[in-house]
């Protein structure tokens, strides 16, 4: 109960999104298919982990993957033709 009023969530709640922040970290370094990520992370299926990351994040897994892959090649080719002096 005085998690829950510090916190504002359960246990379980606060635990889940702890493994879902995790998720976060293991998905950007892409070393790792989503199913063994949830599986490190502690979920015990992938639909319950996509349940979780999208209830925290919006986005299913595979599809935040996908997108910060896009924002970060894009802004990587932005840098190097900064650097050049090309315009953007």
């Amino acid at each position: 109960m005085l998690l829950r009023q510090f916190a504002g969530m359960t246990f379980r709640q606060l635990l889940n999104r702890y493994r879902v922040e995790k998720c976060l970290d293991a998905i950007r370094e892409r070393d790792y298919s989503l199913t063994e990520t949830s599986s490190m992370c502690g979920f015990a299926s992938l639909t319950t982990f996509e349940r979780h990351f999208k209830r925290w994040t919006g986005r299913l897994p595979k599809d935040y993957r996908k997108w910060f892959l896009e924002c970060y090649t894009h802004g990587a080719q932005r840098t190097k033709r900064d650097r050049r002096g090309d315009s953007v």
